[in-house]
């Protein structure tokens, strides 16, 4: 080699030293992989740029010779002859630098809907990109599971990244459904299910809306609590938005009022009340109906009791109505 130089901006060729002497010459220029370039001896037209350069060779890169070296490097080869009256010589290489595309997209998998908008660059080919996920979003985090394998490269073709977004996990919702000054827990998803506190999760519910509601009325569909009314004013936000904070909401509820039980003891002739104990083993002795109260007793058992009643003997007990009225017949 007899001397080397670089291209300026403008296609240029600059020497390190300067050529002295006249006479026969190999110039060999050395095409980046970043360049597309005509094949040998093209002639420049008004639609082709042409090449003046005669063949192409490989040989190994001077470029990157700091690094480590690359073989086959592909060079344009020409021959030229420099004389005292024309030390120049001017070839054209008919180069062509190729641009390609780079859109980054930000996708939320729950719709596929853009996070951010699209962002698109475009640089010439081997021009090295590095992209990364957005951190900074309330309510989304990037799927690392997902992570897109081209988050850095190179333009080499037109090339779309694309990172896909999880809703971040929130603080859970719990709900209690509990009988009225006390910790009991009224509400099960079915008759046959264990009351227990619902639980709103949210896991992967950052930013979204949640709603509560009472279980004493069926609300879409849900089973109600039997036997009970809400009272009072529910504790707790009842609706709102997942955030990073749990919540709790609790409703109260009172046990319904249920017609009271009236139980008597007649004579079966006469219909009249009998005097009898008070109750079995009392000595406590009454001649009218005994009455179960039916406040707050709505679903509740109850039961009566065949009593002794003097000189008369036990006949039947009828039951008007479960909640209402039993009538204990003597004779």
């Amino acid at each position: 080699m007899v001397e080397a130089g670089r291209t300026d901006a403008n296609g240029n060729i600059s020497f390190t030293n300067k050529l002295s002497n006249e006479g026969n010459y190999k110039l060999y220029v050395e095409n980046l992989t970043s360049d597309s370039f005509a094949v040998p001896n093209v002639p420049s037209s008004a639609a082709v740029i042409g090449n003046d350069f005669t063949s192409f060779v490989t040989r190994a890169s001077v470029l990157n010779a700091d690094q480590t070296p690359i073989p086959n490097t592909p060079w344009s080869s020409v021959a030229i002859n420099l004389t005292r009256d024309n030390p120049t010589a001017i070839k054209n290489l008919g180069l062509k630098t190729d641009f390609y595309n780079l859109t980054v997209k930000h996708i939320k998998d729950e719709d596929g809907s853009n996070l951010v908008a699209d962002v698109t660059t475009r640089e010439p080919r081997d021009t090295r990109y590095t992209t990364a996920p957005i951190t900074t979003d309330p309510d989304f985090e990037v799927d690392t599971a997902n992570f897109p394998a081209n988050a850095s490269g190179s333009y080499t073709a037109d090339t779309t990244v694309t990172y896909h977004y999880l809703r971040r996990n929130a603080g859970d919702v719990t709900v209690h459904h509990y009988e009225t000054g006390t910790t009991t827990e009224l509400y099960a998803t079915s008759s046959t299910a264990t009351p227990a506190a619902e639980v709103l999760s949210g896991a992967r519910q950052m930013g979204k809306p949640y709603q509560t509601y009472r279980r004493d009325i069926s609300t879409a569909g849900s089973y109600a609590i039997p036997h009970y009314h809400l009272v009072g004013t529910p504790q707790g936000p009842t609706s709102g938005t997942f955030d990073a904070t749990p919540k709790t909401v609790t409703y109260y509820y009172e046990r319904n009022t249920s017609p009271d039980v009236t139980i008597k003891y007649i004579d079966i002739d006469t219909g009249d009340n009998l005097t009898r104990p008070e109750s079995l083993g009392s000595s406590t002795m009454v001649n009218t109906p005994t009455v179960l109260s039916g406040a707050n007793k709505e679903g509740l058992a109850w039961n009566s009791s065949q009593l002794p009643v003097d000189n008369y003997d036990f006949i039947s007990s009828s039951t008007l109505h479960p909640e209402y009225s039993v009538t204990v017949q003597l004779l």
